[in-house]
């Protein structure tokens, strides 16, 4: 997982922030349980509107005004627009398989999304899935190959209910996911 942790935050980044397009009617969904006697729970359910309204005030190492920089990537290393292009007009399939003794990760596109799954062994092991539109890729695109514009993925997030990230460890439990819920539901069902 070591190996994947750079470019996991940004990507999480990038599916925590971007959650729907009609907004007056979405809302995004964190939760992150803890585990132990004395885990914290945390629960936040955020209105659309309210994202893309406070997304471009916030400055933080990294993240600027929608904005998130890919520390460690310089420009020319890799050309995102061409590999986001390649990725969105490539077939369905399994892309990247990956079985050692500590960790296995699949990374395959289905139905037009970008899934990602990380599926750790040992005493600090995790569980990680993420799912994104390749549309939603396709909009973070910048003129810089090291940024990523979040807030653009933001306004063209879909309709579509379900589930973003799940991640499953001996620590905690987070999942991430959109509806038109104010409030938290089970999403497990979705």
């Amino acid at each position: 997982m070591a190996k994947f942790r750079g470019l996991l935050l940004p990507l999480l980044a990038c599916l925590v922030l971007p959650v729907a397009s009609q907004a007056e009617q979405r809302w995004l969904h964190i939760r992150v349980d803890e585990s132990g006697p004395e885990g914290e729970k945390v629960r936040i359910n955020v209105p659309i509107e309210l994202a893309e309204a406070i997304m471009p005030t916030i400055e933080s190492e990294g993240f600027r005004k929608g904005i998130i920089r890919l520390y460690g990537l310089s420009e020319s290393e890799v050309d995102l627009p061409k590999l986001i292009a390649a990725l969105r007009d490539a077939r369905d399939g399994e892309y990247v398989r990956v079985d050692s003794q500590d960790e296995k990760v699949r990374i395959r596109k289905e139905d037009g999304r970008l899934l990602i799954d990380v599926d750790e062994s040992g005493a600090a092991a995790e569980k990680v899935h993420i799912s994104i539109r390749m549309e939603v890729l396709q909009a973070m695109l910048t003129e810089r190959n090291n940024e990523l514009d979040a807030l653009a993925a933001l306004q063209v997030i879909g309709e579509e209910d379900g589930m973003l990230v799940t991640v499953d460890s001996e620590d905690e439990t987070v999942r991430i996911w959109v509806d038109d819920e104010s409030g938290e539901e089970e999403e497990d069902n979705r």
